[in-house]
């Protein structure tokens, strides 16, 4: 309770305040009477101080210095009894008060004491009493709510009636979950802002209210912690605890409650993405078993958002999760937290986007995009993805995009693609996080097979001219090489090398006569020109 409530109990109106600029407005917490000068060493914030003023009897400016100790120690006031050893008290001690906004009580001279005491520390207990059973009930009451499954607007309106202010809850992503009844539209919009505003300056990541100050607005903000971090936000409009004792004890009981009612919403998310991993699994094992089932895996996944298409693509987001432990479903974790909290948000942010869909794959930490139409191509929601997760989680995300596939079974290919490009992509210059699908040429197929192989295949396909030993070989490799682009074509061939048709001839005949090839067979032709290609990239 502050001192101005106290004072204005019927039974404390013998108590009269001496200074004119006396902040009333401060908390009583509790009550002590002692002459020791030294006290405020020992004595808690808060308390109404009884004493004579003895000590001070013939030092003004003592008590003086003594009222400031006080004041740093957040003291509720001091009450002293006049007339026994100080018959009134000096202006500099008047004025000294004044200044400190701390409140000089007269305690009268037929009063004790030991009965002010008694009165005022009994009143105090009584109403501590009240304010806990208040804050009991009022968790009791949302408590009761959660557990009958009453929705959120519900329990929002019951938080409105019991804190008689405007109560709105908010997400860690700045969507509004919930509103009072007497939350107006104009209040929102601009509090949202406002709060949106302090996330992204990190301004809320405490484990305690705090209360700001905006264009003549005010508001508290109040953290609901989940598994690992505040995930939720309380914010009640006109409002600071602090101006009534009872209500922080309220707010922290109802806090309680909700986090509860949270922790429980984090399983229901879970549930909700475990039917989606689901079908993800059920879908992709399909195409990878009977390509020919589209019409009834398309029968299937309308309620998805599956539909038929021009194109498709896969894009992989991968988050940067260190910890390569299994997703536990029984016991979340930070890890776990965070995958969930980042899938519902894609899904809600996407959610008015026809052509893309999102699965979660949790044995790996990421999910899977599919892609539909025009949306193939576009980059901006692995943008808005990538600045989200790394602005609220500290979190680097990865897309990794597979190739466009016209044909509905070759979904599980951009797939396949999209892994690979995880792997070796090629990284977007703009947006570093984006890997792209490099296609793959008829080289890589050589990648596994032995280098040593492809030397003694090559050797024994072209001879010296796999490998040429002077200029002349050199000359007459690159002929053969030029001859077999040009399609067989002298004339083309001479052109393209700056060099005389008899000349060209010369050297074929050479070739000819190294290879014991006439280059009349189009397999045998084809041969040579991949030996030579190999052997290049060999050099």
């Amino acid at each position: 309770m502050v001192l101005g409530d106290l004072l204005a109990r019927k039974q404390f109106q013998y108590l009269k305040v001496l200074n004119g600029n006396a902040d009333l407005s401060r908390t009583v917490f509790t009550v002590e009477s002692t002459e020791t000068t030294d006290v405020a060493k020992y004595i808690p914030q808060n308390t109404l101080l009884l004493m004579t003023g003895m000590a001070f009897k013939d030092n003004p400016l003592h008590m003086c210095s003594f009222l400031e100790e006080l004041d740093e120690i957040s003291c509720a006031g001091v009450a002293i009894k006049l007339g026994r050893f100080i018959d009134d008290l000096d202006e500099r001690v008047i004025a000294a008060a004044d200044q400190l906004g701390l409140a000089i009580l007269q305690i009268p001279m037929n009063v004790t004491l030991g009965q002010v005491y008694r009165e005022i520390l009994s009143y105090i207990w009584e109403n501590q009493n009240d304010y806990l059973l208040g804050a009991l009930n009022a968790q009791k009451k949302i408590s009761n709510l959660i557990l009958q499954g009453s929705s959120m607007k519900s329990i929002v309106n019951n938080m409105t009636m019991i804190l008689n202010k405007p109560v709105m809850i908010m997400d860690l992503f700045g969507t509004i979950l919930e509103y009072g009844y007497n939350y107006t539209r104009a209040d929102r919009e601009k509090t949202v802002e406002d709060v949106e505003l302090l996330m992204k300056e990190k301004r809320l990541e405490e484990e305690k209210y705090s209360v700001y100050q905006k264009e003549g607005r005010r508001f508290c903000v109040h953290p609901v912690k989940g598994v690992s971090r505040n995930t939720n936000y309380i914010v009640i409009s006109d409002f600071d605890p602090k101006e009534k004792e009872e209500t922080v004890l309220i707010l922290e009981q109802i806090i309680m409650a909700l986090e509860m009612y949270f922790y429980r919403s984090l399983y229901v998310k879970y549930n909700d993405m475990e039917i989606w991993e689901e079908y993800r699994s059920f879908f992709f094992s399909q195409l990878e078993k009977t390509p020919e089932s589209e019409p009834q895996v398309l029968t299937m996944g309308k309620s998805y958002g599956l539909k038929k298409a021009s194109k498709y693509r896969i894009v992989i987001l991968a988050m940067g999760i260190e910890d390569a432990r299994k997703f536990n479903p029984v016991n979340f974790s930070k890890n776990e937290e965070r995958f969930i909290l980042i899938y519902h948000w894609m899904v809600r942010m996407l959610s008015d986007r026809e052509d893309v869909i999102i699965f979660p794959q949790k044995s790996k930490w990421r999910y899977i995009c599919l892609l539909h139409e025009d949306m193939v191509d576009d980059l901006s929601i692995f943008t808005q993805i990538y600045e989200m997760v790394r602005e609220k989680f500290d979190l680097e995300i990865t897309a990794a995009q597979g190739g466009v596939v016209s044909a509905f079974a070759n979904i599980t290919k951009s797939l396949h693609d999209a892994e690979q490009c995880m792997i070796d992509g090629n990284r977007n210059e703009t947006y570093p996080y984006i890997l792209s699908y490099k296609p793959k040429n008829m080289l890589e197929l050589f990648k596994f097979i032995p280098e040593r192989e492809i030397r003694d295949i090559c050797e024994h396909t072209l001879k010296e001219l796999a490998y040429p030993r002077d200029e002349m070989e050199e000359e007459l490799r690159k002929t053969l090489y030029t001859y077999l682009s040009c399609n067989g074509s002298i004339t083309k061939t001479a052109e393209t090398l700056y060099l005389h048709r008899n000349t060209v001839k010369y050297r074929l005949k050479k070739c000819k006569e190294i290879l014991n090839n006439d280059f009349s067979d189009v397999s045998s032709c084809f041969q040579l020109q991949l030996a030579l290609i190999l052997t290049e990239q060999a050099q």
